[in-house]
């Protein structure tokens, strides 16, 4: 299986061959835990990665870590990185499950990568069973294949603006509220449909070219904390496997986003 996206339907069919990394993520932990909502209702064996917890600096939320710290967290979690690996969440596919898929392409996970196709609401509008409690995993070594960087960290960014496209990729009210110098915009939950699939390819590329990005050049994603534009790299790995004819530029997603730009006192400019 080569597809970037997967169907619930070959998910519950491939259950016994493959690995189900939760992602679930919450903004606003006071509101809902989604590692509770994991213990509460999960796919069959499927074991949970919080992308806080693994991030590189304790209250730094999603920043990547280093590739020391992602094996000892996967490795923990049973996986050698062999597996065939379907990354989903609980909110369809838009933040945490892209945000994992990139760490795994990231450090070289060497088995397949899979996103759920709408995630943990598709998987329940299809009527399938969910399991509760923490799914028993023995551990393992994981080691990483080749490193393939899909992450930018400030100072790169800032190298290769303005040359080099950036899009912001949240709800236009926080684009024009205040956004990186020169951004472009299109909110990630445009590229879905409202069942929280990832929408065509060619539509895909037709709302890129609306919001004035090249496909065919370099372009940096980010959002308020890296786990939104982590969408951009599931994107180019969508376009290339539908349409793989298609020119494709090198797409990254500035890891730090604006969680570490606007600390460090950079200019932001507003939509008038």
């Amino acid at each position: 299986m080569n597809a970037v996206t997967v169907e619930a339907d070959w998910v519950k069919d491939h259950l016994s061959e493959i690995t189900v990394l939760d992602c679930s993520w919450h903004l606003n932990r006071n509101d809902a835990d989604p590692r509770d909502e994991y213990l509460a209702a999960h796919i069959p064996g499927a074991v949970y990665l919080d992308v806080d917890d693994v991030a590189a600096q304790e209250g730094v939320r999603c920043i990547m870590p280093s590739k020391e710290k992602f094996a000892a967290k996967l490795g923990a979690l049973g996986l050698d990185g062999s597996e065939e690996v379907v990354v989903m969440d609980n909110g369809g596919m838009i933040a945490a499950a892209s945000r994992g898929y990139v760490m795994l392409k990231h450090y070289g996970h060497r088995g397949p990568v899979h996103i759920l196709n709408g995630g943990l609401i598709t998987w329940n509008n299809k009527g399938y069973p969910t399991e509760a409690g923490p799914v028993a995993v023995e551990a393992k070594t994981y080691t990483t294949g080749p490193s393939h960087p899909l992450l930018m960290d400030l100072p790169a960014v800032q190298a290769a603006l303005p040359e080099t496209a950036i899009i912001d990729m949240r709800f236009s009210k926080m684009y024009d509220a205040g956004h990186i110098p020169g951004a472009l915009n299109l909110g990630g939950s445009a590229l879905l449909t409202e069942d929280k699939r990832l929408k065509p390819a060619a539509d895909v590329i037709a709302l890129l070219e609306k919001a004035g990005v090249s496909i065919d050049k370099p372009l940096i994603s980010y959002c308020g904390f890296g786990l939104v534009s982590s969408l951009l790299v599931v994107l180019h790995d969508h376009i290339a496997a539908e349409m793989p004819d298609t020119p494709l530029g090198e797409w990254c997603v500035f890891d730090d986003s604006l969680a570490g730009w606007k600390p460090k006192g950079l200019p932001v400019e507003q939509t008038k």
